[in-house]
């Protein structure tokens, strides 16, 4: 009988099978992790399948903290399993999202929630990429920019872990070459 992590490396694996294969499925990740930015893409990915409607997740003792939030875990709260290597094994940790607490007193913090509203939108356009008319394009245009810096170091990355995926079959300067395309 698989036991708790295993079914969470498994619920992993097929949320992550899923997002390539509906555009609709993807959305909705990317629209959670825009909330989740901190976590890293697996975390991400669990705490979508866990909980899509996530807005703000931290462990037990981080709400608890009286210099952070000052916040409880509701009663019948369930946590959001993540998966964490530690010392090369595989353990589960939890996560409850701000909709899981409450305030501990007067004392109690809500977390900042950003977004951008018609009132900072000039700022966001403008801190992305100045000739930029709306919003999209300066996203686009951020976004293009950082693919061209970061691009050789996630290809050099992705060019180690070919293996098992439909990229094992090409030599590394058709990958290249193919990432040259874009």
């Amino acid at each position: 009988m698989p036991g708790k992590l295993q079914n969470v490396q498994e619920l992993m694996e097929e949320r992550i099978s899923l997002l390539w294969k509906n555009p609709e499925d993807y959305v909705s990740f990317l629209e959670t992790a825009s909330r989740l930015y901190k976590y890293s893409f697996k975390d991400q990915i669990l705490i979508h399948a866990q909980r899509p409607d996530a807005i703000a997740c931290a462990e037990y003792d981080t709400w608890g903290r009286e210099d952070i939030t000052n916040r409880y875990i509701k009663r019948g709260s369930k946590g959001i399993a993540l998966i964490k290597e530690e010392n090369g094994r595989a353990k589960l940790r939890y996560v409850f999202d701000f909709a899981d607490t409450a305030a501990k007193d007067e004392r109690s913090r809500t977390p900042f929630f950003w977004k951008v509203t018609h009132e900072n939108e000039d700022a966001v356009i403008k801190r992305l990429s100045p000739a930029a008319d709306y919003i999209g394009e300066a996203v686009r245009v951020k976004t293009d920019e950082l693919v061209r810096l970061h691009s050789e170091e996630y290809l050099s990355g992705l060019l180690e872990e070919k293996d098992n995926t439909f990229l094992a079959g090409l030599d590394d300067m058709s990958i290249r070459f193919l990432q040259s395309l874009r």
